[in-house]
């Protein structure tokens, strides 16, 4: 799912489909198979396993059950938090960038006996060397 837009959506879904559950907390049932709800004791869901094949982990499941809504919230917390901390980061780049080559651009204009052609390695050169601009694979090599 790589559609920025599909993503979004997505992940809005998510936080409506948490929205619109039952409020919380979850509990899980110890001597059964229930995930019930603390402040009705309404059954949340019942989780059965096949005790013949043995492969099921009822006491794990609930407990993921139980703890379903408080970790998807943490987690689209998170990826807010996320996504707020690389805008900002890319802003700043962007806005550094924008320095450097108004800067070099400025010296150009200064100095018309300057070489044009090699204002934008030189822009290109500054960005690299504040060890912070993205490379692509074998600039060096260039």
């Amino acid at each position: 799912m790589s559609d920025t837009k599909a993503v979004e959506q997505y992940i809005e879904e998510i936080r409506n489909r948490l929205a619109n559950i039952t409020p919380g907390p979850w509990v899980v049932e110890t001597d059964g198979t229930r995930v019930w709800h603390r402040g009705s004791g309404g059954t949340i869901c019942e989780v059965n396993f096949d005790h013949q094949t043995g492969d099921h982990q009822p006491g794990e499941d609930q407990a993921f059950i139980a703890n379903a809504p408080s970790d998807i919230a943490f987690l689209l917390e998170q990826l807010a938090s996320i996504r707020s901390q690389i805008e900002a980061a890319v802003q700043a780049e962007r806005e550094a960038c924008a320095v450097i080559a108004d800067e070099e651009l400025e010296y150009f204009v200064g100095h018309p006996q300057g070489n044009t052609r090699i204002a934008p390695e030189r822009i290109r050169r500054r960005i690299r060397s504040r060890g912070e601009a993205p490379s692509t694979p074998n600039q060096s090599e260039q």
